[in-house]
């Protein structure tokens, strides 16, 4: 079936095509009901209002009360465990959707979602997949508000939203919504829903906010930090906090080599040569001791043996020529890989090729300014306080081209139109990663293999690491925090977009009559049959009231809701992965030249936990929590690094003078081939670290295989009643 005949169809569904016949299907729902009246009565009812909300889905100002009663009605029908509140916002004027869902509802996504959950002692102890049949066998099941995280309920009841299938092939506004379809991650991306969040627990967000962001002396919460935000986030906690642990090695290495150098040059040679070698098997043992913990905590969190969806739905922002799926039956979007592939070479690659030009002529404009700026020093027309200027130019331009380069990477992979979320997130990592390492190091090789000169190497190094390092926290932590501030002051006022605060601007100097929030609430004709939540000082986010001069009330109270829904939504662990990736390099490529760049990630990285955290827990809405068993593509990175550490270091050692000054009766073909040997040497101590550290520690195989005899004794015994 074709794009057109699909819209044929939905045209037959809703009678014209358009929103008159989706007005009439409205009509012909509602008709079923007692009266369209008690049905918003009971939508509206305190009795029916959920005890807890855990989802917000929020809708543009502008949607049409029809839609919103359409999909309240389409989710109460075909997602019976799922409680609705609707409620119009009187401050914001934004509609939601408060979601949340019945116990029985979340134990049934529990099971589909194959969630881990702890068993009674009696039945041993162990987490278990959840199955609805053994309820009774789980810790804690008669308990139906802390039985569930409020993760695993948001993750559960996101699960039930995201699954939600039309029967038929319908028609949303001017979006055609396809037989079998998910609807909601469709309009979130149509613009239909402006967005979902989860709520924040207040009481769990308060004891974190007091044990993890804020406990500058003590060790990370997390466990704690893992059932509040999910898997995926507590192991990127995890990945830093071992991270940092151990650059204390490289950091104490070269703070010591530091305050011993310059008094002898044989010892500054020796000091270089082992420290650069160093730097190649600390890399190695840190990936590999990080595989075995990364193990313990996917054991503990229940993720070690998850297994992939051999099923997954197309990404919503998916699209092509629509075909039936060989796997489904139903119609979904295929996109030939030929055309993925035209656009790759014929756009993405030149694009990229393009870019790398603009960095190779910033680094030559660097290096010429860096000439000038050195010989005018020399010829005294300039001052020396000017000297570290070409560096912070390069530091500064470096960020600024990162920018520009991660929103270009974005552009191409969205256009490439990958299927599956993790072929697309896996594709946007490899270029981010060739736009970032070649905008990061290309003027340090330069530096070091071109003009080979370490002393400038080092103070460029130096500049463009603490510089990068320290405006990456403040933009984290503090801008972000404020950025977010300003925002929900911003919708306590009524505005949330840059309009509305132009005409509050204008009604402020004009001194127009006292404000009435009548105009964010639409005729009674759209909105008479949608609750308006009142201000209950009880669910505020803490945002007074304000009166100006004149007496007009230009400021009130927002809602939990309102104000989570006013935050930015956080991104993930992508960028600070990504910085955490490019600062390995800095510190395994090139700490021999400068070994002060341990001592500076550390400090960094010491901040950057607390700042990460200040972050999620003060500056964004709640993120959804994923089930990872890993670090994924991110590992595979490290990997590569970790190669790039012994071509890089040995380089540096051929080239550098304490080679030339140990070995000086050397000429340039054996120094060259002594390097190669050297190499392949370090490369074999590479590979026996790996093969002598296991991935999974010998106490999680034992604790596995427990689980696996258990799972198949339980089998047996359940065959033999049979």
């Amino acid at each position: 079936m074709t794009a057109n005949e699909s819209v044929s169809r939905s045209e037959q569904l809703t009678g014209d095509g358009g929103t008159d016949g989706l007005r009439k299907r409205i009509s012909n729902v509602t008709s079923k009901l007692k009266s369209f009246s008690s049905w918003s009565h009971d939508v509206c009812n305190s009795s029916c209002i959920p005890s807890s909300c855990d989802v917000v889905m929020q809708f543009p100002k502008d949607a049409p009360t029809y839609i919103i009663k359409w999909l309240n009605y389409t989710i109460s029908s075909l997602e019976s465990s799922i409680t609705i509140q609707v409620c119009k916002h009187e401050s914001t004027g934004l509609t939601n959707l408060l979601c949340s869902a019945s116990f029985h509802g979340l134990m049934k996504g529990a099971e589909e979602l194959s969630l881990k959950k702890q068993l009674k002692q009696k039945y041993g102890g162990q987490l278990k997949d959840f199955f609805l049949e053994d309820a009774g066998m789980y810790q804690d099941v008669e308990d139906t508000e802390l039985f569930f995280t409020s993760e695993e309920r948001q993750h559960i009841l996101l699960h039930l939203l995201n699954n939600i299938r039309l029967g038929d092939t319908e028609k949303v506004l001017s979006h055609v919504m396809l037989e079998g379809q998910p609807i909601i991650p469709k309009l979130v991306t149509s613009g239909v829903i402006q967005q979902i969040y989860p709520l924040h627990c207040l009481q769990d967000l308060k004891k974190l906010r007091k044990t993890w962001v804020f406990s500058f002396t003590s060790f990370q919460p997390l466990d704690e930090v893992k059932e509040y935000f999910g898997v995926r986030i507590g192991m990127y906690f995890a990945f830093l906090g071992e991270y940092t642990l151990f650059l204390t090695i490289p950091a104490l290495i070269g703070v010591l080599i530091w305050l011993s150098s310059g008094s002898n040059q044989v010892q500054d040679d020796v000091y270089f040569v082992v420290f650069a070698l160093l730097n190649v098997i600390w890399s190695t043992v840190f990936i590999e001791l990080w595989k075995r913990k990364e193990a313990e905590y996917a054991f503990k969190w229940g993720t070690l043996d998850s297994q992939d969806d051999l099923i997954t739905e197309p990404r919503p922002e998916y699209t092509g020529e629509l075909m039936k799926s060989p796997v489904t039956g139903r119609l979904e979007p295929h996109y030939p890989r030929w055309k993925r592939n035209v656009f790759f070479y014929a756009v993405s690659l030149p694009v990229m090729v393009l870019c790398h030009c603009v960095i190779l002529l910033v680094c030559f404009n660097f290096f010429t300014f860096y000439d000038f700026i050195n010989c005018g020093i020399s010829s005294g027309h300039l001052l020396f306080i000017l000297k570290p200027l070409p560096n912070i130019f390069l530091a500064a331009a470096v960020m600024i081209m990162d920018k520009v380069y991660s929103w270009i990477a974005k552009w191409l992979n969205d256009k490439e139109n990958y299927r599956n979320e993790e072929e697309y997130k896996n594709q946007l990592i490899i270029k981010l990663m060739v736009f970032q390492s070649v905008n990061s190091f290309l003027s340090l090789f330069y530096t070091a293999f071109y003009i080979q000169d370490f002393n400038r190497l080092k103070s460029q190094l130096a500049v463009l690491f603490i510089i990068r390092q320290m405006v990456g926290n403040m933009k984290e932590s503090l801008v972000s925090f404020l950025i977010a501030k300003l925002k929900q002051d911003q919708g306590a006022r009524g505005i949330t977009t840059k309009n509305e605060l132009l005409s509050k601007l204008k009604e402020c100097v004009s001194s127009a009559p006292a404000h009435d929030d009548s105009h964010n609430v639409p005729p009674e004709s759209e909105s008479s049959d949608i609750k308006e939540e009142s201000t209950n000082p009880q669910t505020d986010s803490g945002v007074s009231s304000h009166t100006l001069s004149s007496g007009k009330s230009f400021k009130t109270k927002l809602t939990q809701a309102e104000s989570e829904g006013l935050l930015p939504q956080y991104d993930g662990t992508f960028e600070d992965y990504l910085e955490m990736i490019i600062q390995f390099g800095y510190v395994t490529w090139f700490s021999s030249v400068f070994p002060l760049a341990g001592f500076f990630a550390l400090l960094n990285n010491v901040v950057e936990i607390r700042s990460d955290a200040f972050k999620i827990c003060m500056s964004y809405q709640r993120p959804a929590g994923e089930r990872v068993r890993n670090i994924g593509a991110w590992q595979v990175v490290l990997e590569v690094m970790s190669i790039g550490t012994i071509i890089v270091n040995t380089a540096l050692i051929g080239i550098s003078g304490p080679m030339q000054r140990l070995f000086p009766h050397l000429s340039n073909i054996h120094r060259l081939l002594l390097i190669v040997v050297v190499e392949h040497v370090v490369l074999a101590m590479k590979y026996i670290i790996r093969m002598a550290i296991a991935e999974v520690p010998e106490w999680v195989s034992v604790e596995m295989a427990k689980l696996e005899f258990s799972k198949r004794e339980a089998l047996r015994a359940v065959e033999m009643k049979s």
